[in-house]
């Protein structure tokens, strides 16, 4: 591995702790991905958006995201299309 792809591979693990402790310091989902996109928007270089389309009534909607506008009409699901769910599970508290 080379200077550069270590210093990329330190910066990527270091997004992803960041956003592990923003998922579990949140349970609500809104507040969790409008926290993301900002911290990917502020941590990647050279990106112009960075956000979510929500599943609404079988269409992608656009979610919070930073950056320039996005596309506000409903995205019709077809095989075409392709989309990832996660889950967030509220954080345990801890005894």
């Amino acid at each position: 591995m080379t200077t550069t792809d270590e210093y990329i591979a330190v910066q990527y693990d270091q997004l992803c702790r960041q956003a592990q402790e923003m998922i579990s310091a949140d349970p609500w989902f809104v507040a969790v991905m409008s926290n993301l996109s900002a911290l990917i928007f502020d941590v990647l270089p050279d990106l112009n958006w960075a956000g979510f389309y929500l599943l609404r009534d079988g269409h992608l909607v656009v979610g919070p995201f930073q950056g320039k506008p996005a596309c506000i009409c409903a995205i019709s699901v077809i095989s075409t299309v392709a989309f990832r769910t996660i889950t967030i599970s509220p954080a345990k508290e801890e005894k």
